[in-house]
């Protein structure tokens, strides 16, 4: 049967293509036999920052309310989304959000 082999911890948070999935764990590199366990990892969606402006506004907390721009992204940049909340959605493992109507998912 397949034999795994030991590699470095992956990091927290890293993004992890998934090549097979078996009994739970999932096949995390094309050539080699790199396993982690489904248990440890969530899924995420991709997309990409779409404004007719530079950039988009990044917020504390999923609404529109005054001082909670805590930054911003630039349009055509790439971001991983952890989850979606009323129209809202959630950068992978950072307390900050986004509007969904400005992101293309790829």
């Amino acid at each position: 049967g397949d034999r795994a082999t030991y590699m470095e911890p992956v990091t927290i948070g890293a993004i992890l293509s998934v090549f097979k999935e078996k009994d739970g764990w999932y096949k995390i590199t094309e050539t080699k036999n790199h396993w982690v366990s489904g248990r440890l990892t969530f899924d995420v969606k991709r997309a990409k920052v779409e404004t007719s402006g530079s950039a988009l506004n990044v917020r504390s907390e999923p609404r529109v309310a005054a001082g909670n721009i805590i930054g911003t992204i630039a349009s055509q940049q790439e971001i991983f989304i952890e989850r979606e909340e009323n129209g809202w959605c959630k950068i992978v493992l950072e307390n900050r959000w986004v509007r969904k109507d400005f992101l293309k998912f790829i």
